[in-house]
């Protein structure tokens, strides 16, 4: 689950508001909760929590696959950061294929599906009259495709320094002069 996500849109909410984007969860995916869906919206507090158990969510539905997922949660987007099969981008490619196809934009931090998939994804997306969205995927989510006219309105660069790669980073983190 991506607290990181909920604690941003949160945070921007007020900002968020004055442009007129309004928004609710309804869908939660993961390996340890399962598939939660709640057209209504499911309770921030909780997705936020480090805490956060299967039965937290008891009175949402479940689902047995993304598809019926979707379904259930009536999501307008989907954000998708699964856990995938480097050899194929799958279940990524599959989960966002099946946002676009129910109608949803689909939005991924995945390389996996820009990698096996992006022209049936993008196509998809623009036979559907929907968006598909990568800039996380690369730079640790630094605007570069779109920059700032086509992002969340309410980002805000104040600067930016340093190895532009996560992986480098990493490596050189971990390097001592002798």
């Amino acid at each position: 689950m991506n607290r990181a996500l909920v604690r941003l849109l949160d945070d921007r909410a007020a900002e968020l508001r004055e442009r007129g984007i309004t928004w609710r969860i309804t869908g939660i995916a993961s390996r340890r909760l399962g598939w939660i869906a709640n057209p209504g919206g499911i309770d921030r507090s909780l997705l936020t929590s480090a805490r956060v158990t299967a039965e937290d969510f008891a009175a949402e539905r479940t689902s047995a696959n993304v598809r019926e997922w979707l379904a259930a949660a009536r999501a307008d987007v989907l954000f998708e950061a699964t856990s995938l099969n480097v050899e194929n981008g799958e279940p990524a490619v599959d989960h966002l294929q099946a946002a676009l196809e129910s109608g949803a934009h689909a939005i991924t931090a995945n390389k996996g599906p820009v990698v096996h998939a992006y022209r049936e994804l993008r196509d998809l997306a623009m036979a559907r009259g929907k968006r598909f969205l990568f800039e996380s995927t690369v730079l640790d989510g630094i605007p570069i495709f779109s920059l700032f006219g086509e992002n969340l309105p309410v980002i805000h660069l104040n600067g930016f320094r340093g190895i532009l790669n996560s992986t480098t980073n990493a490596i050189l983190g971990g390097w001592k002069r002798g």
